[in-house]
């Protein structure tokens, strides 16, 4: 096994520029291997190792919802009770009437209806406490009503670390150290908003170079530092029914519940599975058994801590570029693998491989397909040409080919003549339902549903977000997340947000993006599309005479 992944890791390393990255296998109460690849600081020569200390990002999130059962037990958290019940000072507007309560349960399965960030001042030179988040959302609205959909929140986990510290009466940082890191044998991780520069912490590197680390504020949602080895330490307590050597960390019919499916009846779920905290799956080997994980992103590195509880088997992969989100996620999941059939026998099942014949467009699809989608972050057009559907999105236009498994595979033909696979596009296989009066385009992706996109169509748009429409600048630049240009323009008979972003830790990084816009009353225009990334609300706001759009905390005015 061990040669086996060594060889993936390297040859992952070569193909993704991936600087350093460090990997642990856990069986039982037992790290067998853990070794490092490649560089931790490639300047002094600092190889990565099992020691290294590397930023682990929403890994993080399992010890605040550790920390919260913990408290949750001990009958000083209800996870059921309102969030305002802990944090009275928690206030945010809604769209939706009779919307539920927002909850720590909620919060910990990512159905709170909350927004996925709040963006200005989470990445920052000195970034203001989490604590201060509370305040920053009293003139925001929540994204969707609390138990409807997923949506992945880091602003719900940093609210609930605030709600940790409030109910313990001790900072944050201290409770995970004081409950969690210091009883776990975790001496190598803490709670910070930054990587320290010491020989034992590992540099970030972007496009094979060294780039500057940003603090974060939302410490509870991502702020932990740690090794693959001090990771090793939690993943054995979870095997061992809450227990680490003499302690009792959390109870066992406590850990249970973190580990058991918490959701699953909300109308847009398609079958996701959350634990509290836990993303879980649900896997069929030679007999059924759980998987529960989690990752972990930021600018600069990646993680991803994934277990077979049934089996007590665990893999953590850190890696310390930006270019190694895919490559940790891979890894770790045929290390698993790989220490499942070494442990037990059971072999990985084999893909089944789809046939290249290519059926007939089925004559409803050709119906009920075209027309316009909102994916969250751009508009896609889908097309009839003759007995073809075809998928348009920017300059690319794809065909939609219809398998043997019923669905249809994206199809990208050069010249329009040779079929061609760009970067597994054919892995991906979409199906058109309707949900709840919506109509969507499913997508399955390695075995996963998600959604691919909304069927959007044209309305009527208010005289008064017409005459928004234009070129904005950011009132007040930060240090951090900035918005170099942001456009708003009618498209296609949408409202539609234009963006460029200068991401904080390389001079030329810049991401860009569109997202539709469905206005929600004169003042009010709201991102159109369902998962993650959408239901942010963008607003128009008026500072000392001038109208100005105010969109995830940040302030734009007009320019032309």
């Amino acid at each position: 096994m061990r040669q086996k992944i060594s060889q993936l890791i390297e040859k992952q390393m070569k193909e993704n520029d991936i600087v350093g990255l460090s990997i642990a296998v856990v069986d039982g109460q037992k790290t067998v291997w853990a070794d490092g690849f490649g560089w931790a600081d490639r300047k002094n020569k600092i190889r990565a190792a099992p020691e290294t200390v590397y930023r682990v990002g929403s890994i993080t999130k399992l010890f605040t919802a550790t920390a919260a059962m913990q408290l949750a037990e001990q009958g000083k958290l209800d996870i059921d009770q309102p969030l305002k019940k802990v944090l009275p000072q928690f206030s945010m507007k809604s769209r939706f009437k009779k919307a539920g309560n927002i909850t720590p349960r909620n919060i910990m399965t990512h159905h709170s209806g909350l927004p996925t960030d709040y963006n200005r001042g989470m990445w920052a030179k000195e970034p203001e406490d989490f604590t201060r988040l509370v305040d920053l959302l009293r003139d925001e609205y929540t994204a969707y009503p609390p138990d409807t959909i997923f949506c992945y929140s880091n602003i719900g986990m940093t609210l609930l670390g605030h709600s940790i510290q409030k109910v313990s009466g001790q900072p944050y940082s201290e409770f995970i150290d004081r409950k969690l890191l210091t009883p776990l044998k975790m001496y190598n991780s803490y709670i910070f908003k930054t990587l320290p520069d010491t020989p034992q912490s590992s540099k970030g590197y972007s496009h094979d170079e060294e780039s500057t680390i940003i603090p974060l504020r939302d410490l509870p949602a991502g702020g932990l530092n740690s090794t693959v080895l001090d990771l090793a330490n939690f993943t054995k307590m979870v095997f061992a029914g809450g227990r680490f050597g003499r302690q009792q960390i959390i109870r066992k019919e406590t850990l249970d519940k973190m580990l058991h499916f918490q959701d699953g009846n909300a109308p847009f779920d398609l079958g996701r599975q959350m634990g509290l905290g836990w993303f879980l799956e649900q896997q069929s080997n030679e007999k059924p058994n759980l998987k529960a994980m989690h990752g972990g992103d930021t600018f600069l590195f990646h993680s991803m801590l994934i277990t077979l509880p049934r089996y007590e088997l665990a893999v953590i992969v850190l890696a310390n570029s930006e270019s190694s989100a895919n490559s940790v996620h891979d890894i770790a999941e045929d290390a698993l693998e790989m220490a499942l059939e070494t442990k037990t026998g059971i072999k990985r099942k084999a893909a089944v491989k789809l046939s290249d014949t290519e059926l007939p467009t089925r004559p409803e699809d050709l119906i009920s397909f075209p027309g316009y989608y909102s994916t969250g972050d751009t508009i896609v057009q889908i097309t009839r040409d003759d007995d073809q559907l075809k998928l348009i999105s920017d300059d690319d236009t794809l065909n939609l080919v219809l398998r043997e498994d019923g669905r249809y595979h994206l199809q990208y033909k050069l010249l329009g003549l040779f079929s061609i696979d760009v970067d597994g596009l054919d892995e991906l296989a979409i199906t058109h339902t309707r949900i709840k009066d919506r109509e969507v385009l499913l997508a399955r992706f390695h075995g996963q549903n998600m959604f691919f996109g909304e069927k959007i169509v044209p309305g009527p748009i208010p005289a008064s977000w017409k005459s928004r429409t234009g070129v904005y600048k950011m009132v007040h630049p930060t240090s951090g997340l900035m918005f170099n240009d942001l456009q708003l323009k009618l498209e296609h008979g949408f409202l539609v947000l234009q963006y460029t972003i200068k991401l904080p830790y390389r001079e030329e990084a810049e991401e860009s993006g569109q997202i539709t816009l469905e206005t929600a009353g004169d003042q009010l225009a709201v991102i159109h599309g369902l998962g993650p990334g959408t239901g942010d609300v963008v607003r128009a706001v008026y500072r000392n005479g001038e109208e100005l759009l105010s969109w995830s905390g940040f302030l734009f005015h007009r320019v032309q």
